[in-house]
C-alpha cells in the first residue's frame, strides 16, 4: 500500500494548472466579467494570466476568447472586456429595425413552412451585426502570441453538432495537446475564428447555425452549459467555473 505521505508530496509537487470555465447564459455572461475584474483586483500588479486553460460555451465563449486573446496582459484584457460589455447594445447583436425584422421573419416562415431553400439554415433573427462587432473588437492573433509566450496553454469553445449530436470542443493550444473522443464529446484542434464563437452562441431557432468542418453547429449549451471535461483534457488540474444560471439550486425562496 502506498505511503500516504509520499502520495501527498507527489500531488503537492504537481504544478497547478488552473482552468477557467465560462458557462452559457446569454446576456448574463456580462456578470462573468465582474467576477474576473474582482480576481484581477486581488492579484499583485504585473501578475501574469492566472488561467492557462480557458474554456467557454455559448455567450461565455465570447468572454473566453476575448480574454485569451489578451492573455499577455491580463489586467488590460479584463479592462477591455469590461468596456466591451458596458458599450453593448441590442442593435450590435441583431438587426432590430423593422425592415430587418420583417425581412428575416419572411425568410424564416418561407423556408420553414413553404419549403423554400430547404438546405439553407433558418432563424428568426439576423445576427450579422454580432459578426461585424466581433470582427471589429477581437484580435485573434493574440491567442497564438500568448501561447508562444507561455502565458496560455489552450483556449477552447464548445458547440453542438446538429447532424452528429455531439458536443465538439474546438481548441487552440500547444502542439502537445492530444485531441480526444468520448461518448458524444470530441476535442478538435483548430485555429479559432469568429465563426466558432457564432456557432457556440447560436441559440436554436433564434440564430442561424454555422457551418464548421462540413457540419452545422449551434449553441454549445444545448448539451453542456459548463463543460468541465474539456479543461481537464487541455491540461488543467483544478478549475474555476463561473456560472450565471438564473436558477440557483438548494436555495429556499
Amino acid at each position: 500500500m502506498p505511503d500516504p505521505a509520499v502520495v501527498s508530496r507527489a500531488v503537492s509537487d504537481v504544478e497547478p494548472v488552473t482552468g477557467l470555465i465560462l458557462s452559457g447564459g446569454g446576456a448574463r455572461a456580462a456578470y462573468q466579467v465582474g467576477v474576473l475584474a474582482g480576481i484581477a483586483d486581488l492579484l499583485p500588479p504585473g501578475s501574469p494570466n492566472p488561467f492557462p486553460v480557458i474554456v467557454g460555451t455559448s455567450a461565455g465563449a465570447i468572454n473566453a476568447v476575448k480574454l485569451a486573446s489578451g492573455a499577455l496582459h491580463f489586467r488590460i484584457a479584463i479592462h477591455q472586456l469590461t468596456e466591451f460589455w458596458q458599450s453593448f447594445r441590442s442593435h450590435q447583436v441583431l438587426r432590430s429595425d423593422w425592415g430587418g425584422v420583417i425581412h428575416q421573419a419572411s425568410r424564416f416562415f418561407g423556408r420553414s413552412l413553404m419549403g423554400f431553400g430547404r438546405n439553407i439554415p433558418v432563424a428568426l433573427l439576423n445576427s450579422s451585426p454580432l459578426r461585424d462587432l466581433l470582427n471589429e473588437r477581437l484580435d485573434l492573433s493574440g491567442i497564438e502570441a500568448a501561447i508562444d509566450a507561455h502565458h496560455l496553454r489552450a483556449v477552447a469553445v464548445t458547440a453542438f453538432g446538429y447532424e452528429s449530436g455531439q458536443a465538439v470542443t474546438f481548441y487552440q493550444g500547444r502542439g502537445t495537446i492530444e485531441p480526444w473522443l468520448r461518448h458524444r464529446r470530441i476535442g478538435r484542434p483548430t485555429q479559432l475564428t469568429v465563426d466558432h464563437l457564432l456557432a457556440s452562441s447560436a441559440i436554436p431557432l433564434l440564430f442561424a447555425p454555422v457551418m464548421l468542418d462540413d457540419e452545422y453547429f449551434g449553441d454549445g449549451a444545448v448539451r453542456q452549459s459548463a463543460p468541465i471535461s474539456p479543461a481537464l483534457h487541455l491540461g488543467a488540474n483544478r478549475v474555476l467555473v463561473v456560472g450565471v444560471s438564473g436558477n440557483p439550486r438548494g436555495l429556499k425562496t
